[in-house]
């Protein structure tokens, strides 16, 4: 069953285990979820009850409630879908820090095989090494976030176009791993799972299951009950949750379906600074709220596309390979080219984050041009807090502090001038990488790791040599004005009155 996108311990199942586990941390959802499938499968296969368990831990640099408001709204999804199947689905909200640090291993001990989900960035991918290395049994990491099977990233790729190609010499082999779509269809058979159970292993620790009214308080839309809720847990009350983006498989599933029906148009509007015209689902890919399986599947689908309709020449370009109009082909590239090479790249390299992993030609080159002077140098106090002199690069960290996303195109201009706008590369970097991971929804994530990484030249060529940047790709304020109606932009964000003093995070 997809062997391409496993990877254990090397160890034997629990001989006395009594249940079969899936310890939900990336794949928060039930549609093409093969982490789920697999569960399900083990379950059946050894006779034994599945128990689901999703966390969310506060114990990390960037907990908020920003990122607990759009978990918990899943976690409801989640309630609901489990809640008449013979599967017992337990979310835990951990409180305070280390409350939950003896749940995962106590759940393991028991647990005849355990499963949880490959992700090769921050939290979740020290959770899936602590599962392989700590477990006395075997444990299996199952990868259901990207196109691109774990196990077949065999090779760096260096630019888009090098993965361009090799996705579509492959396109049949990857789309023999995608998921069963609804795997909790079919439980026939399946041992129930009881809650007395989870409560019973929740009891050997400090911890315990979130009590499901809890829940769904901590992801009411009724501010008052909500704060109280949250009162209980201990976060960072600087960045506030965003009561118009809910999380979850529903809403992930209803924004889908309404962006397909405008994809056509997306290659015209994507620079369209006005909401609407881009599908906003990469908060929703990151969580695991939706699978980009589920993504590219439905597209295709509402196309009635075949294998057939390719074209059998592999060229390596954004479009006119799928034989379909450019919209889909182009918002297809984002969602599969784009998004792919960061997490292939992310899986190759445990030091990602690392200023050093960037191309040798791009450290050279700015390091040639850290001596230049600054246009403008700014704090990082000044940056995250929008003050500095362009009204536009202020409306986009504006968007980002009030909607936990900036608008793709407007976020490589951001990105861009924090490069220009500090004291030497490696600090821009750290800046950039900071402030997009605290305060955007989809952030500590490959694809938006990639997306810094691309300002400071990876998956980019050289470039005309210039002051600052050096060989660079540069991005001016004044060539993007006449490119895009910036003007309503700037007065919708320019009227934030949120503060922040917390010093960035360092690596």
């Amino acid at each position: 069953m997809f062997e391409n996108r496993l990877i254990t311990n090397g160890k034997m199942p629990n001989t006395d285990g009594e249940y079969i586990l899936y310890w939900m941390i990336s794949n928060r959802r039930t549609i093409d979820n093969h982490s789920l499938e697999l569960a399900i499968s083990l379950a059946k296969e050894h006779d034994l009850p599945l128990y689901v368990i999703e966390p969310i831990a506060v114990n990390h640099h960037y907990s908020s409630k920003r990122l607990h408001y759009f978990v918990v709204g899943g976690m409801v999804d989640n309630y609901y879908a489990f809640k008449d199947t013979p599967i017992c689905y337990c979310s835990y909200i951990e409180k305070y820090d280390k409350e939950g640090s003896g749940v995962f291993k106590a759940w393991m001990e028991k647990a005849k095989i355990t499963i949880t989900d490959h992700h090769p960035t921050y939290l979740p991918k020290y959770v899936g090494e602590y599962a392989l290395e700590q477990n006395e049994h075997l444990s299996i990491l199952v990868n259901s976030n990207s196109i691109i099977p774990v196990n077949l990233i065999d090779r760096d790729f260096k630019s888009a176009y090098q993965l361009r190609r090799w996705i579509h010499k492959n396109i049949e082999n990857l789309m023999s791993e995608f998921s069963t779509k609804h795997p909790l269809q079919d439980l026939s058979g399946l041992v129930p799972a009881h809650q007395e159970k989870a409560e019973e292993i929740f009891a050997q620790t400090k911890a315990r299951i979130s009590p499901w009214d809890f829940v769904w308080r901590c992801a009411l839309d009724d501010e008052a009950i909500r704060e109280q809720a949250f009162k209980t847990v201990q976060l960072n009350m600087d960045v506030p949750e965003i009561e118009e983006v809910r999380g979850g498989e529903q809403q992930a599933l209803n924004l889908l379906r309404n962006f397909v029906r405008k994809i056509d148009k997306y290659s015209e509007e994507r620079r369209n600074l006005q909401p609407g015209y881009t599908s906003a689902l990469s908060p929703y890919l990151h969580f695991g709220h939706i699978s980009p399986i589920t993504v590219v599947r439905t597209v295709l689908n509402s196309y009635n596309w075949t294998i057939d309709q390719t074209n059998p020449e592999f060229l390596g370009k954004s479009e006119g390979w799928w034989g379909l109009q450019e919209g889909v082909e182009g918002f297809l590239d984002q969602v599969i080219t784009w998004r792919e090479i960061g997490f292939a790249y992310c899986t190759n390299h445990k030091d990602h984050l690392d200023y050093q992993t960037l191309p040798e030609w791009a450290r050279k080159s700015l390091a040639e041009h850290t001596s230049d002077e600054r246009p403008y140098t700014y704090t990082y106090d000044q940056l995250e807090n929008a003050k500095t002199h362009s009204e536009l690069w202020n409306a986009c960290q504006n968007q980002l502090r009030k909607e936990g996303i900036i608008h793709n195109y407007m976020r490589m201009f951001w990105a861009k001038k924090i490069l220009e706008w500090t004291p030497n590369p490696e600090t821009g970097y750290e800046y950039a990488l900071d402030l997009n991971d605290k305060w955007a929804l989809d952030g500590r994530d490959p694809n938006s790791y990639s997306g810094v990484g691309w300002t400071f030249g990876r998956f980019d060529r050289p470039w005309f040599e210039r002051e600052v940047f050096g060989k660079i790709r540069y991005m001016s304020e004044n060539s993007l004005r006449k490119k895009i109606d910036v003007n309503q932009y700037i007065n919708k964000y320019n009227n934030q009155t949120l503060t922040s003093s917390r010093a960035p995070y360092k690596n």
